[in-house]
């Protein structure tokens, strides 16, 4: 994955096989291509970086079959958290209607349902690619330095309470990157 060896460099530089609590994500906030007017997208966040270094928060709980993901990231002005994911031991399909994402631009927050299905006007996000790695994944630095959550994230058109008509925005990966979704990697979650 990326940015394995400046990994492997800081682990060095730490003496420690582990990394705690370790966040690798990426993601921009974008004016959709119907909002007239909208003239500003967001900063391209890119967070690699542990608990110390930018606000990680991440617990997944687990319950029978299922277990619940909430996490919470955080760099400068820019926000991302998801709350109420509801998937099976392994990962997979975002299940139950309580999944919320809440994405903050300098002052600006956008919330909005997130499920599986493909981004819609009831449920804005989608997250897709969600997955629990337990065990080292060989060939990769994937469940080298702990468990982790890994998934990917879609918005359309998620909304702010305070003018959901002026203030709808896109979340993907980056500029570059056209309409790549958002890349979410947590290490070492609370429960995990």
């Amino acid at each position: 994955m990326r940015r394995w060896f400046s990994l492997v460099l800081l682990l060095a530089a730490c003496g420690d096989d582990g990394v705690g609590l370790f966040a690798d994500a990426q993601w921009q906030v974008r004016c959709p291509r119907d909002l007239a007017g909208c003239s500003r997208d967001g900063e391209n966040v890119d967070i690699f970086a542990a608990a110390s270094d930018v606000t990680v928060s991440c617990q997944v709980d687990e319950s029978g079959d299922s277990r619940f993901v909430r996490f919470n990231l955080s760099q400068g002005g820019q926000r991302l958290s998801i709350d109420g994911i509801e998937t099976g031991v392994s990962g997979g399909a975002v299940v139950g209607t309580g999944c919320t994402v809440t994405v903050v631009d300098d002052s600006n927050t956008y919330v909005g349902r997130c499920g599986t299905n493909a981004p819609s006007e009831s449920q804005p996000c989608q997250i897709s690619g969600l997955s629990f790695i337990e065990e080292r994944v060989e060939g990769t630095d994937m469940g080298q330095y702990g468990p982790e959550v890994v998934m990917r994230l879609t918005c359309n058109n998620i909304t702010s309470a305070s003018d959901p008509i002026r203030f709808r925005r896109d979340v993907y990966r980056s500029r570059t990157s056209g309409t790549e979704p958002a890349s979410i990697r947590v290490i070492n979650c609370d429960g995990l």
